[in-house]
């Protein structure tokens, strides 16, 4: 139920976009149109970050619950969870991160050129991918020149170092599993 709600409520965000696409181009620009686009954005914005609540809270209790269960026997390390369950928090907050950093940086400032082979930029668009973090300037110049620039900062750093330790707990805590397999296997 709580990955349903954030779902519906992606749905009908998008629901809404589509009718303002479809009211936009029958009305000129009217209060309605813009009041519907709002919406559509608040309620998207609002799903996916119940969505993200929802899977942090998902991936932390599971993570929990193996810290505590037979599976991670008593006597052994539980540093390996640790690393995982860092590595895992970490992704998302990089992403907010991006996010934060996309809107300090919409208006260009240290991301956009203000000349390209010495033609002036014309106009530009700041956009920010998710998937790694990063920001891209793209737009053209006063001859028509199009330029595009791509800018990685602290949230794509962030983002590799939570990949690199989740990877590394998952790769220790595979080891670790494996090496009482084997010295059981060798004893029989």
């Amino acid at each position: 139920m709580a990955f349903l709600l954030p779902s519906a409520g992606l749905v009908v965000a998008a629901l809404l976009h589509f009718a303002h696409r479809v009211t936009s181009a029958s009305f000129e620009d009217s209060g309605a149109t813009s009041a519907l686009f709002m919406l559509s954005l608040a309620i998207g914005a609002l799903s996916v970050a119940v969505f993200l609540g929802v899977m942090l809270t998902y991936v932390a209790t599971r993570l929990a619950e193996l810290y505590r269960s037979p599976f991670a026997e008593p006597g052994q390390d539980r540093w390996p969870l640790r690393l995982i369950a860092v590595g895992v928090f970490v992704l998302p907050l990089m992403m907010f991160g991006q996010y934060f950093q996309w809107y300090a940086a919409s208006d260009g400032f240290e991301i956009c050129p203000e000349s390209v082979s010495g033609n002036d930029v014309l106009g530009f668009s700041v956009t920010a991918d998710y998937l790694p973090p990063s920001l891209t300037c793209s737009g053209d110049t006063v001859t028509g020149q199009e330029f595009s620039v791509t800018q990685y900062g602290f949230p794509f750093y962030g983002f590799l170092a939570g990949l690199v330790l989740a990877a590394a707990g998952l790769a220790v805590l595979i080891i670790v599993r494996v090496r009482p397999r084997r010295r059981k296997c060798a004893e029989v």
